[in-house]
């Protein structure tokens, strides 16, 4: 399983993040859910950033809207075979959560990761979703986000890996 984690952005190490690739060049899915609700601009100016770090280090990358996915697991699951890489950014780790659920990306991922397929990285809620579960997080985001960005309530279970 390989794993990195940040509380911001890169953190201050993200060499390590390029050894976990194995010299390999991957295509990296950037997925950006844990700010929906948000500010679609920022958003995207936030990819713009992200996916340049990326390509500045000869990778290619794009955004993975999770949203896309809702209800169509297997399509996901082909999808996500494009990706050697997954960069989950920051934001609400309860909306995020939500959108891995809705989209079945939560079992794609624990699998992926469990057969050693991929490098799973990601800062803030990224890092947040894969503690033991998300009781005590409603204290910096806002569980009522998931309801009025998706229309079901908020789960706190996080990934199992």
């Amino acid at each position: 399983m390989r794993l990195y984690l940040s509380s911001y952005q890169f953190g201050n190490q993200p060499e390590k993040l390029f050894e976990l690739l194995r010299g390999e060049k991957p295509k990296v899915a950037i997925i950006t859910n844990a700010a929906d609700g948000g500010d679609e601009v920022r958003i995207l100016e936030r990819l713009k950033e992200q996916a340049g770090f990326f390509e500045q280090h000869g990778l290619k990358a794009e955004r993975l809207d999770l949203r896309r996915y809702f209800g169509k697991e297997k399509e996901l699951a082909e999808k996500a075979k494009e990706y050697g890489l997954f960069w989950v950014r920051g934001g609400n780790v309860f909306v995020l959560r939500m959108a891995m659920k809705l989209s079945g990306f939560d079992s794609i991922i624990v699998k992926k990761l469990e057969d050693d397929e991929v490098v799973y990285g990601g800062y803030s809620a990224g890092g947040c979703i894969l503690c033991p579960d998300l009781n005590g997080f409603d204290i910096v985001d806002d569980v009522n986000l998931v309801e009025e960005t998706y229309g079901v309530p908020a789960d706190y279970g996080a990934l199992k890996i």
